[in-house]
């Protein structure tokens, strides 16, 4: 555990993803904050806020059973998107912070309202369409020629439109290629997870 460069509510840990063998803990060290619990005060429990691809997988809640047959400490789950999550933690509402947008991540731990980051899986970004290709994305170069195609010609395009690591990084590219389609006609933010979308 890192001692805080300043002052804080308290202070979640962020990840990129919990690893059952992993047990990460946060606050501030020596401080009781009002609200916010630790295992050993209360009911030997955690608070995780995590993005809504984790949860909806499947996969945090094999992690999280493995994670406490080893500690005995439960996992309590707030499936958020990344931006809502990271508030969560920076408010210091949550124990852990399980989400993947690194830029903001880094910035966070740097001004002091997160400690101990840690990578412990990737993911892959995948744009996906239907088979008659109507943009012709599918002979694109990268992504940016694609995200130009698209935006060329016009065909729709569905965005989480959530605050999630997914729509942060799909903004990024969009900002990548010089284009902010936000109200263009062809433009569909929904507002839901990766499911959903």
């Amino acid at each position: 555990m890192h001692q805080s460069k300043k002052p804080c509510p308290a202070m979640p840990v962020v990840v990129a993803l919990l690893a059952a063998a992993m047990f990460f803990m946060a606050g501030c060290i020596g401080k009781t904050v009002p609200g916010v619990t630790s295992p050993e005060t209360a009911d030997n429990a955690i608070l995780l806020a995590t993005g809504t691809s984790v949860y909806d997988s499947g996969l945090l809640e094999f992690l999280n059973q493995v994670f406490t047959a080893q500690t005995g400490i439960e996992v309590r789950v707030a499936s958020q998107g990344t931006g809502a999550a990271l508030e969560s933690g920076r408010r210091g509402d949550v124990d852990v912070v399980l989400v993947h947008d690194r830029i903001t991540e880094l910035i966070l731990v740097e001004a002091g309202y997160f400690v101990d980051r840690y990578d412990v899986i990737y993911n892959d970004f995948i744009l996906v369409g239907p088979a008659s290709d109507p943009a012709g994305v599918r002979n694109a170069v990268d992504v940016f020629d694609a995200f130009n195609l698209i935006a060329r010609s016009e065909y729709p395009f569905i965005s989480r439109g959530d605050d999630s690591g997914a729509n942060r990084k799909e903004l990024r590219l969009w900002a990548g290629v010089g284009i902010n389609p936000k109200n263009a006609d062809w433009y569909f933010s929904i507002g839901q997870g990766m499911g959903d979308t």
